[in-house]
């Protein structure tokens, strides 16, 4: 199967070279990537640099003028920020009442909620209604009781003794009620989100009049959670939160454990990848084919059982079935159809897999060459956590300056307005105001967000286009210099000997010196198309609530087909850096001559790719699945973590799920990080070996790199006897 002679296997594919190119000429210069290179794509480099240094600029314009604790701390309705300054001793942020921002709807993150909000040093620990203070004072006879006028949340500077309680409530000076509350983000939101009737009316703690607001209007949970809808989130969040925190810090050394032991599992599974590869794709295949066999076997069987039993049931005979999934279980049409397109697909697979079984060969014998090469070169382990903690520094710098520049905007206040329309109905509409000083602002507006400056958007959408600039800049620069270093193992003709000592850091060398430009240019590509996916997910989340279809379906397409625009550049950039890294052109020139050599071998290309991908998701899945088998382990005899008490789905389950989520996330992206070499490496050697079928033909002037397995399977050989271990 793995042998003999095969002209086609040593041409191009499907004679594509008239069409994307003729096949690369010798060249008797050539022995690896060029050593004798000039700079590529000037122009975009010194682009880059003025982009960085823009982002700089604008960065250092949000730490300048901005200030997070606009963003972190909640502010009043006078634009007070509670917990700091002259607020300092006040963290918490309450509102007089919540049933004001359900009269906003879905206004209300942008004007705000149209009630007084006032820092306090701690939020309500009972149901209070300002009716209760009322009735006991006039049972002492109108007398103003100290005891109960404390119980009143009122603005700064109130004096609570000059006018009734009655009065203060209703000229707004004091709430008329306030709610048993938890701090979630410093905000008092309301604890009655597990209450058992939400329709129930609410009542003062103390005694049993029921609460409601300046207005008359009952507070029930189901009315509080229809104003907090947003918030009572938080409150889930919260207490998730504080479980992680608790678990993670019982269980940070054995999280730790955990990555070392995916590391090492990690290493072991890519040097047993030399011996395994091949047994992995076959036991692979067997399954899937075997897995679509006995699906073929049980939908024909189950469709003669049921035609066997006579069964009447017809497509339309039960209108009032439609959809019902039960009803079309039921149907022997179903199996048939099922059945059908089960047996195509084996059909269709069997036949590619005798079609291909050649190149699939020469793929496993690909991967198996990756091995090899990523063996001799342990160092290119180590490399991938470079890029990774650059673009680490990267994200948490865009996440730090879109911070800073969101709270650079100068506070914006609202006034509330009522007004009536044709059906008589009261309309509640807000609007900006202006007022100088903070006591005014109290008594016209309510301050709402800090904004308000136009160009601050725009210095925002910059700076995370630069992010995605820089990222995929880092990205590319993680390829290039991979592919650099597998391309030099690849052209060496005697392995190991004349691989050169310093791979990495040469091919590192090469690209700071002369590339820079051409990864600037492929990364700007990509980061436009991201830039604009962006874009068109913000408008279509904007457009959510609309009942335009047609608009929603649009966008729905645009973005799949940037999407898939996304991932071809991305496996064009990829193999594009590859011709870089070895011939040392420009984008460009490199993009065409990877895309005419990849078309001109479209089907190894497709095999080899998706048998790599197969392999790899297979491996990280393995490396993956001991460390969480290992953790599970150790989780169930750990002291330090304590039993989560979820509800009745999760409690007093044995090992901490949160802590084992942690380990499942770190585990893959270790295995994700070290298989992503071994990607580039057979991503790497493919390109290299398609160039050394069409650059040489064996002879003694113009022998292969390629090693004797591929030789083999390919049925060729050099002519002339050499030392080294590409010979026969």
């Amino acid at each position: 199967m793995c042998g003999g002679n095969d002209d086609d296997d040593t041409k191009t594919d499907g004679g594509y070279s008239s069409k994307f190119g003729s096949p690369v000429s010798y060249d008797p210069s050539f022995q690896g990537p060029v050593q004798k290179r000039s700079c590529t794509d000037v122009i975009c480099c010194i682009i880059f640099a003025l982009a960085i240094i823009g982002m700089v600029a604008v960065a250092s314009l949000g730490f300048i003028h901005g200030d997070p604790r606009r963003l972190v701390y909640p502010t009043d309705t006078r634009g007070n920020i509670c917990g700091y300054g002259n607020y300092s001793d006040r963290p918490k942020l309450v509102f007089f009442d919540l049933l004001a921002c359900s009269k906003m709807g879905h206004d209300v993150a942008k004007f705000g909620c149209p009630t007084p909000q006032m820092c306090v040093k701690e939020c309500p620990s009972t149901n209070y209604v300002y009716l209760e203070s009322v009735m006991k004072e006039r049972k002492m006879k109108n007398k103003k009781l100290k005891s109960e006028r404390d119980k009143l949340v009122c603005k700064y500077g109130v004096d609570r003794m000059a006018e009734s309680i009655t009065d203060l409530v209703k000229s707004g000076k004091c709430a008329a009620y306030y709610i048993k509350s938890m701090s979630v983000a410093r905000r008092c939101i309301p604890a009655i989100f597990n209450a058992r009737n939400f329709h129930d009316n609410l009542m003062s703690g103390n005694s049993n009049i029921v609460l409601e607001n300046v207005d008359g209007l009952k507070i029930t949970p189901h009315s509080l959670d229809e104003a907090t809808r947003y918030l009572s989130e938080f409150y889930k969040f919260h207490e998730y939160g504080e479980m992680i925190y608790s678990d993670v810090k019982g269980s940070w050394l054995l999280i730790l454990v955990c990555f070392l032991i995916a590391v090492g599992i990690s290493l072991f599974w890519v040097i047993l990848l030399r011996w395994l590869a091949s047994v992995l794709i076959i036991v692979t295949i067997i399954t899937f084919l075997g897995l679509l066999g006995f699906i073929t076997y049980y939908t024909f069987s189950t469709y003669v059982e049921l035609n066997n039993t006579n069964v009447t049931a017809e497509f339309g005979l039960a209108p009032a079935f439609v959809g019902n999934f039960e009803y079309y279980i039921g149907l022997k049409q179903t199996w048939l159809f099922l059945g059908i397109i089960s047996a195509v697909v084996l059909g269709i697979c069997i036949l590619l897999l005798l079609f291909v079984a050649r190149r699939l060969c020469v793929a496993i014998e690909l991967i198996k060459e990756a091995s090899r090469a990523v063996g001799s070169m342990m160092f290119t382990f180590i490399w991938p956590f470079v890029p990774f903690l650059l673009q680490l520094g990267v994200f948490f710098f865009w996440l730090a300056s879109a911070i800073y520049l969101a709270s650079m905007g100068t506070p914006q206040a609202f006034s509330t307005v009522y007004s009536v329309n044709k059906d008589g109905k009261s309309i509640l509409s807000r609007i900006p105001c202006n007022e100088s000083t903070s006591e005014s602002m109290e008594k016209f507006c309510d301050f709402v967000r800090y904004g308000g400056n136009d160009y601050t958007t725009y210095l925002e959408l910059f700076v995370l286009f630069m992010a995605f600039w820089i990222i995929n800049f880092v990205t590319s620069l993680n390829q290039i210099v991979l592919s650099g270093a597998f391309a030099s193992y690849y052209w060496s003709f005697n392995k190991p000997n004349d691989i050169p000592r310093f791979p990495i850091i040469s091919s590192f060398g090469r690209t700071v010196r002369y590339h820079l430009g051409s990864l600037a240019f492929g990364s700007l590509i990509i980061a436009i198309v991201q830039l604009v996916r962006v874009i068109l997910d913000y408008i279509n989340y904007k457009l959510k609530d609309s009942n335009n279809k047609v608009a929603t379906f649009m966008l729905k397409c645009m973005s799949c087909c940037l999407w898939c625009l996304e991932n071809f550049l991305t496996f064009l950039n990829k193999n594009a850096y590859i011709m870089i890294a070895i011939h040392g052109k420009n984008f460009c020139v490199s993009a065409k001559k990877a895309f005419s050599m990849i078309m001109r071998n479209a089907l190894r290309t497709v095999i080899v790719d998706k048998v790599t991908d197969l392999i790899m998701f297979l491996s990280k899945l393995m490396v993956t699945a001991a460390v969480v088998s290992i953790a599970i382990a150790l989780l169930q005899n750990d002291p330090n973590l304590h039993e989560i008490e979820m509800g009745p789905v999760y409690k007093n389950e044995p090992e901490s799920l949160f802590t084992l989520f942690i380990i499942i996330i770190g585990s893959y992206f270790i295995a994700s990080c070290f298989f992503s070499v071994y990607e580039m490496a057979v991503d790497t050697i493919f390109l290299c070996f398609v160039e050394d079928t069409e650059r040489n033909d064996g002879s003694s002037d113009r022998p292969y790199y390629m090693n004797k397995e591929l030789m083999k399977i390919l049925g060729k050989k050099n002519n002339k006897l050499l030392d080294g271990n590409n010979t026969d």
